[in-house]
């Protein structure tokens, strides 16, 4: 996907710069504005590229190392050397200390002869599994085993989705020299779950950065996947604090045009005009995860990462929730006005109506008439148009049909492919919120493309657009290992010109 990107980002550069080549011109101030963005996009796709090649270099090793070692306890266990196998790979492991096949034959040997049994049998053999690959296995069983299998399982994966948590822990105990084989199989799984909970706060602790990783693996792959809509026509900001931002909170400009300055000539001084910009704030939202004592002995996987994926996708639609919540309750922004006001903003068609090429038209058009803070006309190109559910056949005609539905002359269609018609967007919340009103009317909007006016801004802490967990450190009381997951984030008008409001009519149906 990735490359496929990176190739079509790179046709749509070459294809800007020959153009303005075959024009012998410059480039102009939008042309370079989407060269910088494409190279972004291509940046960001390389740097996902060289992730992926390094994940899939370490699945691959860490796959070597665990066939390795199973390999070298059943070449043991071949001969019913089971317990001295183990404890030949303990040792080993516990000293950081490679074997080849000629240490690994050599010791079989030497207890076939203790045990007075042939020596001439032949044991195969290669390298061990380093932690990490191990690891990597391990966090892709327990998605696996939880029914979030990924996409591209790390190398060994499958075989480990077998094992229970308890085993998977005692798993991580032997490999980290902590316990033997046999003082394991003496544990129960009650025992177990001490010891783990016990180590998990400790920076070696192989089972907590495996549990870690799983919560987080499924955190992220569940934002991801949460069906919203705010995404398609908000613009991204980013914030470095939890302060106000009042760095900009002034537009400076004059009404003057810039003058002809004559030979010798003076520039004249230009009066300096203010106006107010909004002011950005971030504010924290959060929740708390446990993996406890009886999920645990129950081998409740499921449970424990079902509860972070629940609360991602809580994350997202609150997101929505908020945007949405801004263009349908219409309340005061940074001016003091409501953000529809068809006198002040002029950005309100207070008759409502459904969407129709009348309503359209005159939504557009009432947003190509808008000025800027002082009172210049401005390129005002809509490019969305937001509805609840119901309206998706209507739209759909309207915009795909070459001459005017209904008209007794089959009149031309002036918006027939129109841009606006691959970018309509339904979102039930419109409809949830529309009937707790006395009328049940349905508002929907057209919205600006950002490039020229933005309208709705999410801004995140240091550009983060996902949630962050992190294991916290224990609650007193509290049997079993707890996450914090919480996101930063601030939602907020960045400017009433880029969005227009027809209260709308209750969807019928």
């Amino acid at each position: 996907m990735h490359k496929k990107e990176i190739e079509r980002l790179s046709a749509l550069m070459r294809s800007i710069t020959a153009k303005a080549k075959a024009e012998n011109r410059e480039l102009t101030a939008e042309e370079q504005a989407k060269l910088s963005v494409y190279q972004s996009e291509i940046a960001e796709h390389e740097k996902a590229l060289d992730e992926e090649k390094r994940q899939e270099e370490a699945r691959q090793e860490a796959e070597r190392m665990l066939a390795a070692r199973t390999r070298t306890l059943e070449a043991f266990k071949s001969f019913g050397f089971e317990a001295e196998g183990l404890t030949f790979v303990e040792t080993a492991e516990r000293e950081k200390r490679s074997y080849t096949d000629a240490d690994v034959n050599s010791a079989v040997l030497e207890l076939l002869k203790k045990n007075g049994s042939a020596s001439h049998s032949k044991v195969s053999y290669s390298d061990n599994q380093p932690e990490d690959k191990y690891r990597a296995a391990a966090v892709d069983a327990l998605l696996i085993k939880a029914g979030f299998a990924p996409e591209k399982p790390a190398e060994g994966a499958r075989g480990l989705a077998n094992m229970r948590l308890r085993d998977l822990a005692s798993d991580c105990f032997e490999r980290g020299g902590e316990f033997t084989a046999g003082q394991l199989r003496q544990m129960s799984g009650d025992d177990v779950f001490i010891e783990t909970v016990k180590r998990a706060y400790t920076p070696t602790s192989a089972f907590g950065a495996i549990m870690d990783s799983a919560v987080k693996k499924t955190l992220v792959e569940a934002y991801k996947a949460v069906p919203t809509t705010f995404q398609l026509f908000t613009t991204k900001g980013v914030l470095t604090d939890f302060k106000e931002d009042t760095d900009k909170r002034y537009a400076y400009g004059s009404g003057d045009r810039f003058e002809r300055v004559p030979e010798n000539g003076e520039l004249k001084q230009s009066k300096i005009e203010t106006k107010e910009l909004p002011h950005r704030k971030l504010e924290t939202y959060g929740k708390q995860v446990s993996m406890t004592r009886q999920a645990f002995i129950n081998d409740d996987i499921g449970l424990v990462l079902q509860i972070p994926h629940t609360y991602a996708a809580m994350a997202k639609q609150t997101i929505n929730e908020q945007v949405y919540d801004i263009l349908f309750n219409n309340g005061k922004i940074f001016d003091g006005k409501v953000l529809f006001d068809a006198t002040n903003h002029k950005n309100l068609i207070a008759t409502g109506s459904a969407p129709s090429q009348a309503s359209v038209q005159k939504m557009i058009l009432q947003m190509g008439k808008q000025t800027d803070h002082f009172g210049k006309y401005i390129v005002n190109k809509p490019k969305f148009i937001i509805t609840g559910v119901g309206y998706q056949f209507t739209l759909a005609t309207l915009f795909g049909s070459r001459n005017v539905p209904g008209s007794s002359n089959n009149d031309l269609n002036p918006l027939f492919e129109n841009a606006l018609g691959k970018n309509l967007i339904e979102d039930p919340y419109l409809n949830t919120l529309a009937e707790k009103t006395t009328d049940k009317a349905c508002p929907w909007f057209m919205i600006s493309d950002p490039t020229f006016v933005k309208s709705i801004q999410v801004d995140y802490l240091n550009g983060n657009e996902t949630p962050t967990i992190r294991r916290n450190d224990g609650i007193p009381g509290t049997l079993g290992m707890s996450w914090d997951i919480y996101h930063d984030w601030g939602v907020f008008v960045a400017d009433f010109r880029g969005v227009c409001r027809n209260n709308g009519v209750k969807i019928e149906g």
